[in-house]
């Protein structure tokens, strides 16, 4: 009987840590800030070389001019004081609707740039 009753708190746990884990892979506009936002379908839409989604723009960082520049006929862009130099598939190459530049990164790995309007 005592297995029973550890075995049933063992598939309870793990299920709480399965709806939590769920929670946190949707949870990307917590406070609803983009919701409205005026390009946000567009953003949603934009693909990297390689095909996979930037996702949106509470999952992009805005970058400030200072810290993404031309290298050649690629980009860098300055992540935790370190310039990155990008991948041309990483490189979002249709007109910026938003004006700014924006990066992408996911599990500690730069999925996509957009660069700003002096780009």
């Amino acid at each position: 009987m005592t297995r029973d009753f550890e075995a049933l708190g063992y598939i309870a746990v793990l299920g709480i840590m399965v709806i939590i884990g769920i929670g946190m892979a949707n949870a990307r506009d917590l406070d609803g800030r983009y919701a409205n936002a005026p390009h946000k379908a567009w953003v949603e839409s934009l693909k990297n070389g390689q095909g996979v989604s930037c996702c949106d723009n509470s999952d992009g960082f805005k970058v400030e001019d200072p810290d993404w520049r031309n290298v050649g006929d690629t980009f860098e862009v300055k992540i935790d004081g370190n310039w990155k130099q990008l991948e041309e598939h990483q490189i979002i190459t249709e007109p910026n609707r938003i004006g700014y530049a924006m990066v992408w990164i996911w599990r500690g790995s730069i999925t996509c740039f957009m660069p700003g309007a002096r780009g």
